[in-house]
């Protein structure tokens, strides 16, 4: 994918132009120490929730609201705002391309790798989404038929697990259920839409981006996750973003811009 840059004034000044990497990053320099901006990496292929558009040429959605809040809680006059997919999501901040990400990653473990995460900002679970026309009210109605999910996500481990754990599949004969992985969710929409899949499985926030009144959400959820911030270990500008989350947990930014696009 063609990198986007845009720098986000978040103060007075001018707006800066398009730029690449700075050679060191705030956490390694012991903070801001003088540096103006911040380079956050977020998605772009989630409508609603972290976006570009390239027709307009701009970001929007709840996680990019939340990246400029955060930097301007930080204290940053400018965040510049870095495209990142699901797979290139841990070489983004550990090869210094960015200094952090706002980018739904869910809090695991990291006792093994070179960054680490902020309290929770967001609390989502995955599900399913099926066209009302296919008549499939429930997770059972799934048995055999295809299920489409995001390449380089986890939802195929997790949706696979429920299914298991509810019975509808075993480890040993998955009855004929075939998950199917797709590039991006306008694919996932797309084979949804003209059949060549049953279902469209993704987090909650993204289902209800892709939503609409020809299409259900079904009951049935797997594993609960929260999404934190990811954070070069051991670093100034790590206990920064630690303390900015949970004051902003606090003052319900989260909940307001939630507000705004749902």
């Amino acid at each position: 994918m063609r990198k986007i840059w845009m720098t986000i004034v978040l103060g007075a000044g001018l707006l800066a132009g398009l730029t690449g990497c700075s050679k060191s990053l705030p956490g390694q320099t012991g903070g801001m120490t003088g540096s103006e901006s911040i380079r956050i990496g977020v998605r772009v292929d989630i409508r609603r929730w972290a976006y570009y558009d390239k027709t307009t040429e701009t970001f929007s959605g709840v996680e990019v609201d939340y990246a400029r809040a955060l930097g301007k809680k930080l204290g940053y006059g400018q965040v510049e705002l870095v495209p990142v997919t699901p797979e290139n999501l841990k070489l983004s901040i550990n090869n210094g391309e960015v200094d952090c990400l706002v980018s739904k990653c869910t809090i695991m473990d990291t006792s093994k790798e070179d960054y680490e995460f902020s309290p929770g900002y967001y609390e989502d679970q995955g599900s399913m989404m099926v066209e009302k026309s296919s008549r499939i009210k429930d997770w059972g109605g799934l048995k055999g038929q295809k299920i489409a999910f995001l390449n380089g996500s986890d939802v195929k481990k997790r949706a696979r697990k429920k299914m298991i754990d509810m019975g509808i599949i075993s480890e040993d004969d998955e009855a004929g259920t075939e998950f199917v992985g797709y590039d991006n969710y306008e694919e996932m929409s797309q084979a949804l839409e003209v059949g060549d899949v049953a279902a469209f499985a993704a987090d909650a926030c993204i289902l209800r981006a892709w939503q609409d009144e020809g299409r259900e959400i079904l009951k049935d959820s797997y594993q609960d996750k929260e999404y934190g911030v990811a954070v070069l270990k051991d670093t100034p500008l790590s206990d920064k973003v630690a303390r900015a989350v949970k004051d902003m947990k606090e003052e319900g930014v989260m909940d307001k811009i939630l507000e705004r696009w749902y």
